[in-house]
């Protein structure tokens, strides 16, 4: 079992920024990514010509502003470039084709069972604190939670803006 302070699930821009402002404080963590890249819906599902549709100031990550040759609205190309240099400035390494099966607290640690599937072998990985970073487009699901557990409200948040698109 590979063992870490904090289990990121998901490397989106989410899901990358959230170690960039970990190593900023030290804090060691494990980053999992079901898909072969990050920002996967970026590279993989977007069409050519799509631009961020707010101002560059606006969507740039923690730490690491975009540069200033970047257009006012940024497009695709230029975005991921900036994501993968964000990566490469926070040297952050996504363990990629991990899709996790599950994610369970045992009242000391989250306890996190992936399947990689580049060798179909199930991996375990633990952590004080868990980041589920996933996005909005990855289908929710909603654990059932019993005892004293307490969920971050940036997560209850998500949960609350999925609940009232789905609506």
């Amino acid at each position: 079992m590979l063992e870490s302070s904090v289990v990121i699930i998901g490397a989106g821009t989410s899901g990358i920024a959230t170690p960039a402002c970990l190593t900023k404080q030290s804090i060691p963590f494990i980053l999992l990514e079901r898909e072969d890249c990050f920002a996967s819906l970026w590279q993989k599902y977007t069409y050519d010509r799509l631009h961020l549709h707010l101002r560059k100031q606006v969507c740039e990550l923690p730490h690491f502003p975009f540069p200033q040759s970047y257009p006012l609205y940024v497009p695709r190309k230029h975005f991921i470039d900036y994501l993968d240099n964000y990566l490469k400035h926070f040297d952050i390494n996504p363990l990629y084709h991990r899709s996790v099966e599950l994610a369970e607290y045992d009242e000391k640690c989250w306890r996190v069972r992936a399947k990689n599937r580049s060798s179909g072998l199930i991996e375990e990985y633990s952590g004080r604190f868990l980041v589920v970073a996933t996005g909005e487009t990855a289908e929710p699901r909603v654990p059932q939670i019993e005892g004293n557990l307490k969920i971050s409200m940036f997560w209850l948040l998500d949960l609350e803006i999925l609940e009232w698109r789905l609506h």
